[in-house]
This record gives C-alpha cells, sequence and structure tokens, in this order.
C-alpha cells in the first residue's frame, strides 16, 4: 500500500492508502473509457514540489471553471481546480511511492500555503 494525501475542493486534505498509479489518476479524474485510471505517472501534470514528493492534477483543471477551486500552483501564477494527490516518488524505481512522516508534513504545510485567500 502506498501512503498518499488527497486534497480536493473545499476539504481538509485526507491521508489515504492506495495500491498504485492507476488510483491516483481515477481520484484525479483520469480514466480511460471504462472508468479505470490510466496506470503511468505521467498524469497529465505532475510536478515536484519537495525532495521526493509529486503534486498531480488534470492537466485541464488548471484555470477552469467547470471544476471547483483547490489551490494555487507551485509558483501561485495559477488556480488548481478539482482533486490533487501528493505522493512520494521514488527516481531510482521510477515509481510513486508512500510519503515518510517527514514528507507529510511538508505536504501539510504546502496545502496551507497554497489554499485559496
Amino acid at each position: 500500500m502506498i501512503k498518499i494525501i488527497v486534497k480536493k475542493p473545499g476539504v481538509m486534505p485526507e491521508i489515504v492508502e492506495i495500491e498504485g498509479m492507476s488510483e491516483i489518476n481515477k481520484i484525479i479524474g483520469n480514466v480511460d473509457e471504462q472508468g479505470n485510471g490510466w496506470n503511468y505517472a505521467s498524469s497529465d501534470i505532475r510536478m515536484q514540489i519537495g525532495p521526493g514528493i509529486d503534486e498531480y492534477c488534470k492537466a485541464d483543471a488548471i484555470n477552469n471553471f467547470n471544476f471547483e477551486q483547490n489551490l494555487w500552483n507551485h509558483f501561485d501564477s495559477a488556480v488548481l481546480f478539482g482533486n490533487i494527490i501528493f505522493a512520494g516518488w521514488d527516481s531510482s524505481k521510477m515509481k510513486v511511492c508512500s510519503l515518510t512522516d517527514d514528507q507529510i508534513k511538508y505536504c501539510f504545510d504546502y496545502i496551507a500555503s497554497k489554499e485559496m485567500k
């Protein structure tokens, strides 16, 4: 199981455990015709926000008022709408991994600093 943080619009972030990348994609809405989450890490938007920490969201959820507002992006230059995922990234294995306790704290601080005011 992989420990991640799910940040939904208007809701406090939640630590959840998932099986892998396809569940991350399903939560943010990157799904195939059958509603299954894509099983690769090049999700629409994947950006590093801290040491070994990636943020995932849908590309069409940036500045898209068809979704609910969630957080400012890393550079405070755009608003991210819809669900956002924070997960660990193992660069040696090139795959998603669990967040450590220190990374979880970092993510909660990051989320607090990017909330819509």
